[in-house]
């Protein structure tokens, strides 16, 4: 007797149901990772939580494809599905809790993470660290340049006349020095040789004077603040600010100090917390104080004083306005003015400059760009600038009354122009240009150079036309890193440590020489005193010699 085998009805179809909609759910899982990885709708500082959600439901859907077509009992297929979620969020839930933690992200939002059981390299630096006495003498008067704030001296982000040797191939760059630092994204400031910084050691902010030429650390003046955030990470953002003799910092939590250049002492009787003196205690940024102060004189009642402007806090519970800038006096710090009226402050440096032919403060906001008289700090013009996002990107002006912004998070870059009406100023309109995927800044800045705007786009550096906003090119991923414009080249500090010379060239994009600098997450600034290159992370900083031309 021959056997015959019996077909169920229907089991034929829901075979073939069940691997067509294997295949469809297969082929929408790869599209949404696709979509998330390379969409222009966000940037890449938020590819990364695109990616996430698009994994998180590929999961979803390959959970939901087993429970209902995967072959068994549905009951035994929920539960394996069950089992599996407790299993991989309980293990993620422990491993969290008792053993690893997040300590930070890069630029894209990759996240960092490390042991609870090892401790953070700033908590084993001396808080008091020893004065060392320095192994070179200094450099004969006027060979050395100052870079004296936050972006230089003149605050361009840019510096003339310095000769570099393009080919760093066959005239490498010389080391000089290289020494383990506290944490934080400040920068330098350079006067007579004397480059200053700030920390965080432990529980307490440092401001740190090291010898240029040999890194010897001169004098540290200690606060007990720490700021610590795990996107941002540990410590002070801002630069200091050095005019004359006088050095100025801001912290992470608003202390403002005023000290001498020569000894680090105190030149007021104490430091000021600036939040605490506006009424804004404990209302610092989300991302921590990170404004450099500004310093200039001003002329007023027959008297010329020397005033300390800052930004202030932010209060995001409440909608009511608060003051954005307060002004103090650089002999005694004494506050002499708070102005503005805005949701919260930004995270810029005030800048000072001169607008239809008037001399102002002008001040990047959480929602707003406000010119400011220097004197009294009374608004002389407004732009609305809301959306949802942090300010970080220096204000610059570029001529013809106009200036340029820009910032990151799908914004992008707005090209603005004064103008008088009546005896008051006011922004015209339409703006010039506004571009919102040109220059997506996020935290870094720009280099305007002979009718050309240079900036890391979303981590990819782009050269933009000054007059129309139209691109160039756009080529070269540094990630979140910083640039600086010397002579027709630029500096760029990539994020990863690595720093990139670069042809300020219209037409295309041209690496000239690279330098394995630093070796973990860079949002600290270059800076250039002549032909010496500062660099720091968050965990050492670095003394370059750069070759001239000439084999000067």
């Amino acid at each position: 007797m021959t056997a015959t085998t019996v077909t169920r009805p229907g089991t034929s179809s829901r075979s073939t149901w069940r691997w067509v909609t294997f295949f469809l759910v297969a082929a929408l899982i790869a599209g949404l990772c696709y979509y998330a990885r390379t969409t222009e709708m966000v940037d890449d500082s938020f590819r990364m939580m695109a990616t996430l959600v698009a994994i998180f439901l590929s999961l979803v859907m390959l959970g939901g494809w087993f429970v209902f077509f995967g072959g068994s009992r549905w009951w035994a297929r929920l539960g394996l599905v069950l089992l599996a979620c407790a299993t991989v969020f309980g293990s993620l839930f422990i491993a969290f809790s008792q053993f690893i933690e997040v300590r930070g992200v890069s630029g894209d939002w990759v996240p960092e993470i490390a042991l609870k059981s090892t401790p953070k390299k700033d908590y084993s630096l001396p808080t008091d660290p020893p004065v060392e006495t320095p192994t070179v003498a200094p450099a004969p008067a006027g060979e050395v340049p100052d870079f004296a704030r936050f972006l230089g001296s003149n605050g361009s982000n840019r510096l003339d006349g310095v000769g570099l040797e393009p080919d760093w191939e066959k005239h490498p760059p010389k080391q000089l020095w290289r020494k383990p630092v506290g944490a934080g994204w400040s920068a330098f400031a350079v006067v007579k040789e004397r480059a200053v910084t700030q920390e965080q050691r432990g529980k307490f902010e440092l401001v740190t004077c090291y010898n240029l030429r040999d890194g010897a650390l001169l004098w540290s003046h200690k606060d007990e603040a720490r700021f610590s955030e795990f996107q941002g990470g540990d410590g002070p953002r801002a630069t200091p600010t050095i005019v004359g003799d006088k050095v100025f910092t801001m912290g992470a939590t608003g202390i403002l100090n005023g000290l001498t250049l020569d000894t680090g002492k105190s030149v007021w009787k104490e430091s000021v917390n600036v939040l605490d003196d506006n009424g804004q205690k404990g209302l610092f940024p989300m991302w921590a104080k990170s404004d450099s102060p500004l310093v200039y004189h001003v002329k007023t009642g027959g008297d010329v004083r020397q005033l300390v402007v800052v930004t202030l806090g932010e209060d995001m519970k409440e909608p009511k306005a608060l003051a954005t800038l307060a002004a103090y006096d650089a002999l005694t710090g004494e506050r002499f003015w708070a102005t503005g009226a805005d949701k919260r402050a930004g995270y810029t440096t005030p800048i000072e400059t001169r607008l239809c032919d008037t001399t102002q403060i002008v001040s990047v906001n959480g929602t707003s760009v406000t010119g400011h008289d220097p004197a009294t700090g009374g608004v002389l013009w407004t732009f609305p600038w809301d959306n949802a996002w942090a300010k970080c990107s220096q204000p610059v002006p570029v001529g013809g009354d106009r200036l340029l912004l820009s910032m990151g998070y799908h914004v992008g870059a707005v090209l603005i122009q004064l103008e008088r009406d009546g005896d008051k100023l006011k922004v015209k309109e339409p703006v010039v240009w506004q571009k919102p995927r040109s220059l997506r800044t996020t935290f870094s800045n720009v280099v305007v150079y002979q009718g050309y705007v240079y900036g890391l786009d979303d981590g990819v550096l782009q050269c933009v036309n000054l007059e129309t906003g139209e691109q160039k090119w756009r080529a070269g991923r540094y990630r979140y890193g910083q640039v600086f414009g010397v002579d027709d080249m630029l500096i760029v500090q990539a994020e990863d440590g690595k720093v990139f010379l670069v042809a300020a060239d219209p037409e295309k994009h041209r690496e000239l020489g690279e330098l394995d600098a630093l070796h973990s997450k860079t949002w600290n600034n270059p800076v250039l005193v002549g032909r010496y290159l500062l660099l720091r992370d968050a965990e050492e900083a670095v003394c370059y010699e750069l070759p001239l031309k000439g084999g000067k």
